[in-house]
């Protein structure tokens, strides 16, 4: 009964006190869990490159959206958006359907611990992220291999997919102005989980919830 009373009190707030939220860049990729599959998935990502307190992820599977938030990090929750549309550049207001604490991944397991490492590789560079179960690293979960691009565009590793809940929790940092192109994981000598980016530009979009 408290939880529900406390639903009630933040919804009654947000009714009260709207908040704005600005985006300046959109970047969107297709996803495929394996490299020969068709690409049916897509992740677009509306962010500020100059903080990363919160961000907008969508998913399109089918040409469909079958989900879409608002996170923000800096109030540990999670905004369900009912009205998404394509076409960002009509949206002014968008409507709440539920609102829910975030649910962060992994930030409590310290077992998990990461190494990563920069290299180049035929001209291109690359980052790789290997995350282990132990603290001496020597027993291997997978590895995330990155690769990157000159953009205008800067600290969009934030809204790349796989990384966004790791770098929240600080869980490693990463040194490099460059935006993700492409990523990968390996686990047990086979590579999974494919992601390509396909579009990214700078927005001017202003959203009040």
């Amino acid at each position: 009964m408290r939880k529900f009373f406390a639903i009630i009190l933040l919804i009654l707030c947000h009714s009260i006190y709207c908040q704005e939220y600005q985006f300046d860049y959109m970047s969107t990729y297709d996803y495929r869990l394996n490299e020969k599959d068709k690409a049916v998935e897509k992740f677009i990502f509306l962010a500020n490159s100059k903080t990363e307190d919160y961000l907008l992820r969508v998913l399109i599977k089918n040409d469909s959206i079958k989900y879409s938030s608002l996170i923000d990090f800096s109030k540990n929750m999670e905004y369900q958006i009912g009205n998404f549309k394509l076409d960002i550049e009509s949206i002014n207001n968008i409507e709440i359907v539920k609102i829910k604490p975030l649910k962060v991944e992994h930030c409590d397991d310290y077992t998990n611990k990461y190494n990563v490492e920069y290299v180049n590789i035929n001209g291109v560079d690359v980052i790789k992220i290997k995350r282990y179960k132990n603290k001496r690293k020597t027993k291997l979960i997978n590895e995330c291999v990155l690769y990157t691009k000159k953009s205008d565009i800067k600290n969009q590793y934030y809204s790349f997919p796989p990384l966004i809940f790791p770098l929240h929790c600080d869980k490693f940092k990463l040194e490099t102005d460059k935006i993700i192109t492409e990523g990968n994981f390996l686990e047990d000598d086979k590579e999974f989980h494919f992601y390509k980016l396909i579009d990214i530009k700078q927005v001017d979009l202003k959203i009040k919830i």
